[in-house]
């Protein structure tokens, strides 16, 4: 039987396909190992970072600096690595955790990491076959989401970031390409 989910799709324009409300399969999830090369943000990336408490001048600067993501996909743990021209390293291990109450299982099971030098928790688990990685920042109360989602050849990947902290909501979809 299809398993209900905690995600609940952000208001963006032409992305309402990307979140069914069931998941009936498991992705192949080696598919998603690899690095990528970002092509774009959408107009709400700096949004984002608005919430999350990035500085004004960082947020003006990280638009526009090459990124690229790592991702390494093993049995029950995936490993994202984002790196932002110098600017921004973002680095967590990610382990799996069961698709059903995943937030909360990712509370009590993930791992400790770091975004920027803010200590989190960290977790992931297969949705819709998409891979989702989740950061809590416990200080600040932030969730952050990020669903990725391959193109069926596996050259494009589709990520879409929500943050949620101190009752505000904001998210972005960013395009990589695989290099």
């Amino acid at each position: 039987s299809p398993r209900r989910s905690n995600w609940t799709a952000p208001a963006l324009p032409g992305t309402k396909f990307l979140f069914p409300q069931t998941t009936t399969m498991e992705p192949q999830k080696q598919r998603y190992a690899g690095k990528f090369k970002l092509e774009s943000h959408d107009a709400t990336f700096e949004d984002v970072l608005k919430v999350q408490g990035e500085s004004w001048v960082l947020i003006k600067a990280i638009r526009h600096v090459p990124k690229t993501k790592s991702l390494t996909v093993e049995q029950n743990l995936v490993k994202d690595d984002v790196v932002a021209a110098g600017l921004i390293h973002l680095q967590a291990d990610h382990p799996i955790v069961p698709t059903e109450n995943a937030r909360q299982h990712a509370l009590e099971k993930g791992l400790p990491s770091s975004l920027n030098g803010r200590k989190c928790v960290s977790a992931s688990w297969w949705e819709d076959g998409c891979l989702v990685l989740f950061n809590h920042e416990a200080k600040t109360g932030m969730d952050m989401y990020i669903r990725h989602a391959l193109s069926e050849d596996g050259a494009t990947l589709t990520c879409t970031l929500k943050v949620e902290k101190g009752g505000k909501t904001a998210s972005t979809v960013d395009t990589w390409r695989r290099v």
